[in-house]
């Protein structure tokens, strides 16, 4: 991990949403999410609270140095990623989270993330058509009456 965060650059202290620092867009992009990541949770909300400064800070170097291991620069920075690291550092700390990340997309969690989103496409394609099986009158309502797709509700779930 310590290898992968040499050339971070400091997190920027301004929490606003503009370029508060000379950076790369993906870096600019991922402190703009770290920002507002679980913006409900005591560890990374209130400004006012020295630990939550770190602890953004600290998310923010993880993210960067996620997104700069090898087998992840072709893919780089998705949105949604910072869900996934927030969670497991608040709950494992910055260096495991950063090994649990990566355990998880080397299992398979990094085709959800692709560009185009073709894997989590196909896994809500299976979903819907789970659904219609299953519960044909339910996905029937859902789509012609109420005009909800699947995919409104079910990316949540698979990401």
């Amino acid at each position: 991990y310590y290898e992968f965060i040499k050339g971070i650059p400091p997190a920027p202290s301004s929490t606003e949403g503009k370029k508060a620092f000379d950076s790369s867009e993906e870096a600019h992009q991922i402190w703009i999410d770290v920002v507002r990541t679980l913006a409900h949770h005591p560890q990374m909300t209130g400004e006012h609270h020295p630990w939550v400064k770190e602890n953004r800070k600290c998310l923010f170097r993880l993210l960067m140095a996620f997104v700069q291991m090898p087998d992840q620069r072709s893919q780089g920075y998705t949105q949604g990623m910072n869900l996934i690291a927030a969670v497991l550092f608040v709950v494992l700390g910055e260096e495991m989270a950063f090994c649990a990340m990566r355990r998880m997309f080397d299992q398979g969690l990094r085709e959800l993330y692709d560009s185009d989103f073709k894997s989590l496409k196909r896994l809500q394609d299976s979903f819907d058509s789970e659904l219609t099986k299953m519960h044909p009158s339910l996905a029937f309502h859902m789509k012609r009456h109420l005009g909800i797709d699947v995919g409104m509700f079910s990316t949540s779930w698979f990401l």
